[in-house]
């Protein structure tokens, strides 16, 4: 005798530590089915290098990230893998909250966003804090970077800190912001001397009183 089939009555609470791992295998069955629909030939990403492997999408945290031409015809391939996803898990997708992005075809975009049921965003835009589409060379993205330090050293300057507190907030707090930004973008040498002025004001104007 087999036991009955036991059926969930509740969800699984946010920020359980089985989310990340139940979500890695829903979107494994996606992954899985653009790979076929690639393979086949019916749906083209991009490649970064000529004979090199096909990067049809990406996934980060809860974000998916799909790449294909732009035509009416991958438009309608890609929804009915969705369709077919959405079968498969029994969730119904929102279409609505999700977001085509033009590289080099503004013309289209509108069309194959309705044909979607999408938003549409234009480069550059933000994501997970990057300015992505600018230029790696760009002197103006780190410009976000001065305002967010001068931001977070507003809040602590009217504290009275050590010299020792001091510096755990320039090297825990300031100096982590330009190195994530350095991962994609070049510092040149006038943005550099900025961001030290900011760090030296404030390690020596709150050490002498003067930021309090």
């Amino acid at each position: 005798m087999f036991p009955e089939k036991q059926k969930p009555s509740k969800g699984i609470r946010q920020g359980d530590s089985l989310s990340p791992y139940i979500f890695l295998l829903v979107v494994e069955v996606l992954s899985k089915l653009i790979n076929d629909v690639v393979e086949r030939g019916q749906l083209f990403g991009f490649q970064v290098v000529e004979n090199c492997s096909i990067i049809s999408h990406l996934q980060f945290s809860d974000d998916t990230l799909i790449f294909i031409d732009a035509g009416v015809e991958e438009v309608r391939r890609l929804l009915i893998i969705l369709a077919v996803f959405e079968t498969i898990i029994g969730l119904k997708l929102n279409l609505e909250k999700s977001t085509m992005i033009s590289v080099g075809e503004d013309v289209v975009i509108e069309v194959l966003s309705r044909e979607l049921g999408c938003k549409t965003e234009k480069l550059p835009f933000i994501y997970l804090g990057m300015p992505i589409g600018k230029h790696w060379h760009s002197t103006s993205v780190w410009e976000y970077v001065l305002i967010k330090m001068e931001q977070k050293l507003a809040t602590w300057k009217k504290r009275k800190l050590n010299k020792a507190g001091i510096l755990i907030i320039i090297k825990s707090c300031l100096a982590s912001l330009p190195i994530y930004y350095l991962s994609l973008f070049h510092l040149s040498l006038s943005v550099e001397k900025k961001i030290v002025q900011i760090m030296r004001n404030f390690l020596w104007g709150a050490a002498e009183g003067k930021g309090n």
